[in-house]
């Protein structure tokens, strides 16, 4: 979806409260398409730890997002509330209504750890995403610019550590999100394809994406691992 969010949610079902409370994961990817998954396209598509999980998860093969942008979307996911109710329509100059009830809040009251990864100014805490978190992790911003962004490295390091570093006997929330597929494409030199000298434009702005894709599933790929 362009300027949405592939959705992931890792986890078990809270429906038998006598069970311990389950670890959830909320893995969230920025403009990320159907097509360019293995799971959902097959194909040359290079995507096999996001496809591993797909293929042992149960998938929803049609979605509709409430909104064509990351910030109403994300905030969407975390209340279930649609736009006109939670407060961000766009990302400019709204935020999430403070009294929104978020995922965060909910599971903190009871009793979980919470913590949040993100990789993309659009999902800054000055736009009330951090309702519900002990720790809100995003880029540092530069003055005057919406483009800032981190890669899925960093943004994954930050998470493995606080999972590293957590109260264990608490169940955690964490809320990673990923923005790499995003433009401008500039994939890691390790993960870049080769391309003929002839390529057009449009060509290699399509290989950058596809590269910008693997590159994003190989550090969701270390995520789990870790979680593992």
């Amino acid at each position: 979806m362009r300027c949405g969010a592939f959705l992931l949610v890792v986890g078990l079902s809270l429906a038998c409260s006598e069970q311990p409370a389950p670890d959830i994961l909320l893995l969230t990817l920025d403009t990320t398409r159907f097509d360019a998954l293995g799971a959902f396209a097959g194909g040359a598509a290079r995507s096999p730890r996001l496809d591993a999980l797909a293929a042992e998860s149960l998938r929803f093969d049609q979605a509709v997002t409430t909104a064509p942008y990351t910030g109403p979307s994300h905030a969407s996911m975390l209340t279930g509330l649609l736009p006109p109710e939670h407060g961000l329509r766009d990302f400019l100059g709204h935020a999430l209504a403070p009294e929104a009830l978020t995922l965060a809040e909910l599971l903190s009251r009871n009793g979980y750890v919470t913590g949040a990864f993100v990789s993309a100014y659009v999902l800054d805490p000055r736009f009330g995403f951090d309702q519900g978190f002990e720790v809100y992790s995003s880029p540092p911003l530069r003055e005057g610019a919406w483009s800032s962004q981190r890669r899925a490295a960093e943004t994954v390091n930050a998470a493995l550590s606080w999972l590293g570093e957590r109260e264990a006997s608490r169940a955690f929330l964490a809320w990673v999100h990923l923005y790499d597929p995003h433009v401008p494409y500039r994939p890691p030199k390790h993960h870049r394809t080769a391309l003929p000298r002839d390529a057009t434009h449009i060509e290699r702005q399509r290989s950058r994406y596809r590269d910008e894709v693997a590159y994003m599933d190989a550090e969701i790929g270390r995520l789990l691992d870790g979680l593992d």
